[in-house]
């Protein structure tokens, strides 16, 4: 093996080269790994999807048994084989029909590196490589479909810059295709190091779509992070997109590096990818945290819930009375009468809770008597076997 610029590795058995895999990269591809079959399989099963990598990388990673070995033995590859290996399998099994992958870089030679790994795995696929500035790209592409007078495919667009230059109205215009979905990483500590940088007030406001963001320069050290998440959040809010941040930490540290935003369309993509992280909660611990069926589930940790008046510290609850988010649902709803169609809507990217731990909540607040569940029949729910919430169920919340 022979080691190049920036950790880059060029091994003996394999023609391409590698980057060194970190811990929070590996937790973010296994989230990938889970989410993007489902989506694809749910998008693609009766039209055509797309996969948009926005800066592709070198597609292949090495780890410490790679070295130990002096040759490649791991397989641990990046994001743009992740989907095209996923998309393969799935057409093999016929499971999707027409789907089409574009990968984005600046630098050619990683764009060839991926080509390399694909011919590697003799995989029959090619996707279409756009080598240049992500945001200007991506807009270019953009500006194609709209003057064509057509509609972009869902697409589901993974943004993972290394530094912060991505502008919020981009994003938007991302999300303007319908069934889309972003996931993009939101370098925070980057972002916070350079918050108080004059020079980097103009991107900051391209990043934000705002300058709200300077009110978060002088909060105290405690909130100022999750004021600045929540500051980056409400925008997308505006819009009416369902949007989730997953925090990720530095390995062996209880340091913020970076958050993974998850912005859907739709509830079911929130919902899919919360579970999807609670589970992976047995494999990796200690760098998320969900609650799920009243247990903790560490895996991609946040601040402390239930703590402060304004915010759970989680995703972003109403006020809590003591200390379960049953308490954080119940002010927020106390003496409003909603059908759970709605109710899950409104509520699946408020608080910490898988859809199941919501139902949790809603069963403890029934036990409690400040929640009764009515039929779509107006006739009072009787449950034997205290089964599932359905859509029209309604939920009529006692008043205080």
């Amino acid at each position: 093996m022979r080691e190049l610029n920036n950790s880059t590795i060029k091994w003996p058995n394999v023609n391409f080269v590698t980057w060194p895999y970190q811990k929070q990269t590996e937790i973010k591809h296994t989230l990938l790994k889970k989410y993007l079959p489902v989506w694809l399989s749910i998008l693609g099963k009766y039209s055509g999807v797309n996969y948009l990598d926005g800066f592709g990388g070198l597609g292949a990673y090495h780890n410490s048994d790679d070295i130990a070995a002096g040759k490649y033995i791991s397989k641990n590859f990046g994001s743009p084989i992740i989907a095209i290996r996923n998309i393969y399998s799935l057409r093999k099994k016929k499971k999707i029909n027409n789907a089409k992958v574009v990968i984005i870089d600046s630098a050619d030679e990683n764009l060839q590196n991926i080509q390399k790994i694909i011919e590697f795995h003799g995989i029959n696929f090619m996707p279409i490589y756009v080598h240049g500035d992500f945001d200007k790209e991506i807009n270019k592409i953009l500006d194609q479909v709209e003057k064509s007078g057509k509609t972009l495919a869902p697409t589901f667009f993974f943004v993972d810059p290394f530094g912060f230059k991505i502008k919020h109205s981009t994003i938007i215009r991302l999300m303007q295709t319908p069934k889309s979905e972003v996931l993009i990483n939101f370098m925070y500590t980057r972002i916070n190091e350079f918050l108080s940088s004059p020079q980097l007030e103009s991107t900051l406001n391209d990043l934000f779509g705002t300058d709200e963001w300077k009110d978060c320069i002088t909060s105290d050290r405690r909130s100022r992070e999750r004021e600045i998440v929540k500051c980056y959040r409400d925008q997308f809010k505006k819009h009416g997109f369902y949007v989730v941040p997953y925090k990720f930490e530095f390995p062996e540290q209880r340091r913020t590096y970076y958050y993974l935003f998850h912005i859907s369309q739709h509830y079911k993509g929130c919902a899919i990818l919360k579970d999807i992280s609670s589970k992976l909660a047995s494999v990796y611990g200690g760098h998320m945290e969900f609650q799920s069926k009243k247990r903790a589930l560490d895996l991609f940790s946040l601040l402390p819930k239930h703590k402060r008046t304004d915010s759970c510290g989680k995703f972003f609850c109403y006020k809590s009375g003591s200390t379960g988010c049953d308490n954080c649902i119940y002010e927020k709803f106390n003496g409003r009468v909603i059908t759970y169609f709605d109710f899950r809507n409104e509520i699946i990217d408020e608080v910490p809770l898988t859809e199941s731990g919501i139902k949790d909540a809603l069963r403890e607040l029934e036990e409690n008597k400040l929640l009764e569940v009515i039929q779509g029949s107006s006739r009072k729910r009787e449950r034997k076997n205290r089964g599932g919430f359905k859509e029209d169920d309604r939920l009529n919340f006692a008043t205080k």
